[in-house]
């Protein structure tokens, strides 16, 4: 959370998703099983070659289901905390 709130308020996102999408984050480090697979998916994502993709998008489907959580919202997650792992890279 350290990240990603002040990250979504640099880059301009509405105060209403910095809300909802901090909220799923805490919904998944909250739940031990979603939270290692979630960045185990991370992880898988930013090693694409360009193969993995479709699996990852499938993945995020299967999990938002599994955990009934909104796909898209947790896509954009997704992208936001891969975006802390490229400021690294």
């Amino acid at each position: 959370m350290n990240y990603i709130v002040p990250f979504m308020k640099k880059i301009n996102f509405p105060d209403e998703a910095v809300e909802c999408i901090s909220s799923l984050y805490e919904k998944v480090k909250e739940n031990e099983a979603f939270c290692a697979q979630f960045e185990l998916l991370c992880d898988v994502y930013m090693c694409d070659t360009g193969e993995v993709n479709g699996f990852v998008m499938n993945k995020l489907k299967e999990y938002a289901e599994k955990y009934s959580v909104n796909e898209y919202t947790l896509t954009m997650l997704l992208l936001v905390v891969c975006s802390e792992k490229l400021k690294v890279k």
